[in-house]
């Protein structure tokens, strides 16, 4: 285990990291979309995303068995957005707020890199 700090320091390092996390998922969704509009397909997308600097977020978004419910997530990044401007927070939180309206706020927030199959804007 690691020190952290004085009190409030872990709390602190955990909100930095869900949102991170968070926003990495979100990001993988628009790359998926840039991707389709160039022609390349999404298994090609995520080999090349995989291999990347992004490949623990690939993971993430492709783990079953993750329990980070969506609102939650989006609860956090709230936290994150009332202490900073945070802007692709804000963005991401839209998508969360938008899975949560179709009944997806108990489903682990992977469900935002997967919105084209879940949500329709």
């Amino acid at each position: 285990m690691k020190h952290l700090g004085p009190i409030g320091t872990a709390a602190a390092a955990k909100l930095i990291a869900n949102t991170a996390m968070v926003n990495c998922l979100n990001v993988l969704t628009e790359a998926q979309q840039l991707a389709a509009s160039l022609g390349v397909s999404p298994e090609l997308t995520d080999d090349l995303l995989g291999a990347g600097p992004l490949s623990k977020s690939v993971a993430r978004r492709d783990a079953t068995g993750a329990r980070f419910a969506v609102d939650l997530a989006a609860k956090d990044l709230r936290l994150a957005l009332d202490i900073a401007d945070l802007p692709i927070s804000a963005t991401t939180v839209e998508h969360l707020d938008a899975a949560s309206a179709i009944g997806l706020g108990d489903h682990d927030l992977a469900v935002i890199a997967h919105r084209d199959r879940h949500i329709h804007h």
